[in-house]
């Protein structure tokens, strides 16, 4: 059996169903995600043991699936991520990553996304790694572009469910407008997300304007925005 600091895995999963049944279903998320801390246990080493998180809470059954416990996991350590590139971002603690996975992923949602391709337009990909990993977990695949030309030919050549890009590449400080504007010339409808460094109610207004589905500065806004145009893809 494993254990993590001396602690069997099934003994977490008794201690996870004991509290969440003393404290109730609303902050199960925020449990779940302070248990995992305080053993210091990987998310990737729960799920190899069990894919849910189950119990009973006055007679209701609830369960956490694999897909939402890693995509917690990888939401708050994006979160960790973009806070130390800009702490001017006030982002959401590990229990409000766990709560933004809980309440986005759904069945539903994985069969979407599952069937979807990412494109993904930035010269820096290494700063996303975390943001990409919270939605891989629910199936989506990604393509990397690290410039401008590199995305418009790439979508040209491939169908994507959604463009995600950066602002500032290279000399051109407004290259994701570039990219949206090339797209569209291309006939290329697909939506784009801005994920940049700053997002000001004026810059979403002004990336809707340039045709833009949003733009965002937070993991989570990106996640939802995502995973929202998935859902409409049926």
């Amino acid at each position: 059996m494993a254990s993590y600091l001396g602690t069997p895995m099934d003994d977490v999963v008794k201690l996870l169903n004991a509290v969440s049944a003393l404290i109730g279903a609303v902050i199960l998320p925020v449990v779940v995600l302070l248990v995992f801390r305080m053993f210091r246990i990987e998310i990737n080493a729960f799920i190899h043991r069990t894919n849910r998180i189950s119990g009973k809470i006055a007679g209701v059954d609830f369960s956490i699936e694999a897909q939402q416990a890693e995509a917690a996991g990888a939401l708050e350590k994006a979160f960790e991520s973009v806070e130390q590139r800009h702490p001017e971002i006030r982002v959401p603690d590990a229990p409000a990553a766990a709560s933004i996975a809980t309440r986005t992923i759904t069945p539903t949602v994985v069969e979407n996304a599952s069937r979807s391709t990412i494109l993904w337009v930035d010269d820096n990909p290494e700063h996303n790694v975390y943001e990409r990993r919270a939605l891989e977990t629910i199936g989506a695949t990604f393509v990397l572009a690290r410039s401008t030309d590199d995305g418009l030919k790439r979508a040209q050549e491939q169908a994507f469910d959604v463009v995600i890009s950066d602002m500032a590449r290279g000399r051109d400080r407004t290259a994701g407008y570039t990219l949206i504007e090339r797209l569209r010339k291309s006939a290329i409808q697909t939506p784009v997300v801005i994920y940049a460094g700053s997002a000001t109610g004026e810059q979403r207004a002004e990336a809707k304007s340039k045709g833009a589905l949003d733009a965002t500065n937070r993991p989570d806004e990106l996640f939802q925005l995502v995973v929202t145009v998935l859902n409409s893809l049926n």
